[in-house]
């Protein structure tokens, strides 16, 4: 039996922030929390959405705070590298950090990621993993 993978579409709530970066701190906002739906372009109407969870708080030598990804971007923190670097510098103290989560039909799935690529490579592969599961069981009840 071949499998074709239906394909998916991506629907960012938040801007794609470019591949300098991913990390997770760069699309926390405060007045969302929805960063992308995930969906099946197979007519199924299967979506899983990603959501950044949690707080984000950031405090600089100087004490100026940062509490979304607009702000890091704003101050010079601007790609992953820079941010990492300033942690570890300890220019910045991560004093809270956020995460991506993911749910299905306001499901939580816990499927916990840090970073966006990995966020969408996680719903994708859950919906793959309910797709398969679906044509599972419908061959079951052939």
């Amino acid at each position: 039996m071949r499998r074709v993978r239906p394909r998916n579409e991506i629907d960012y709530n938040v801007a794609y922030r470019g591949i300098e970066r991913k990390s997770v701190e760069f699309y926390k906002e405060v007045s969302t929390s929805l960063v992308a739906t995930v969906k099946r372009l197979d007519g199924t109407g299967v979506a899983v959405d990603i959501y950044c969870d949690g707080n984000m708080e950031f405090v600089s030598r100087a004490g100026d705070y940062y509490q979304e990804g607009a702000d890091l971007i704003a101050a010079g923190y601007d790609t992953d590298k820079k941010l990492e670097s300033a942690v570890e510098s300890d220019e910045l103290e991560c004093r809270l950090n956020p995460w991506f989560d993911l749910y299905a039909n306001g499901e939580h799935l816990d499927r916990v990621t840090h970073d966006i690529d990995d966020a969408i490579s996680e719903a994708e592969a859950f919906l793959e993993e309910l797709s398969y599961s679906v044509e599972m069981l419908e061959s079951c009840l052939k």
